[in-house]
């Protein structure tokens, strides 16, 4: 998933809006590999770039706390449910460290028992959903609230129960 995200990333980076325009990216977890590599490289001339793989709880936390988007693709252009976002390990710790999530498609509301999480936000080719950069600090204080409201150990439970349903 991370190759795919960064192959994503490196191809949709000139869309993002220039208020929000990465001085830096933080490659997060995975292993080292010859395709996060190669994207890597690419990226490199236009922006400073530091993959932690294999990382440690402690070093995670402190790059999550310093970021302001997370970049995921799932699927490519595949779907999104809602109970799948409870399931995201990487998900949760982008909205546990108040990180916006950044969907590689457009996504109808994410919303459980009618709580809708923020955005969902989208970085694609040829359009681009973002939040305004004056609401960025309440977006990320909301995606946190979203997540620990709806993240709790039996709500997880529920989720992991109707998927083996």
């Amino acid at each position: 998933m991370i190759a795919r995200s960064l192959r994503w990333f490196e191809q949709s980076r000139a869309t993002i809006p220039a208020a929000f325009a990465p001085e830096h990216l933080d490659v997060v977890g995975g292993r080292a590999d010859l395709s996060i590599t190669a994207v890597l490289d690419k990226l490199k001339p236009h922006m400073a770039v530091h993959h932690y793989p294999e990382v440690g709880v402690h070093l995670a936390t402190e790059v999550l706390r310093e970021a302001a988007f997370g970049f995921i693709d799932y699927f490519g252009s595949g779907k999104m449910w809602p109970a799948m976002v409870l399931k995201s390990s990487v998900f949760a710790a982008y909205c546990a460290h108040g990180v916006v999530p950044v969907l590689s498609h457009r996504e109808e509301a994410i919303a459980i028992d009618g709580d809708a999480l923020p955005g969902p936000y989208f970085l694609k080719a040829d359009a681009v959903g973002m939040p305004a950069p004056e609401q960025l600090p309440d977006v990320r204080r909301r995606c946190y609230d979203w997540y620990q409201k709806h993240a709790h150990s039996a709500r997880a439970a529920e989720v992991y129960a109707d998927a083996l349903r």
